[in-house]
């Protein structure tokens, strides 16, 4: 049989741990993970509009 009280006292443990290692950012780590992010945003956004132009291009030229 499961032992749900078991189960959620662990996932509880777990959650407990976990808030108490985690701590607010300061304003350098904020701003290093905000250009990193927005980084990626802009290499995802590029592949993307460049994807997006072959297949317009290919769709107006008829294809191969």
């Amino acid at each position: 049989m499961v032992d749900i009280v078991g189960m959620l006292r662990d996932l509880w443990v777990s959650w407990k741990r976990i808030l108490r290692l985690a701590k607010k950012p300061d304003d350098d780590e904020f701003k290093l993970a905000l250009k990193l992010t927005m980084l990626g945003f802009l290499v995802v956004g590029g592949i993307a509009y460049i994807i997006h132009l072959i297949a317009t291009w290919f769709k107006v030229s008829g294809g191969i």
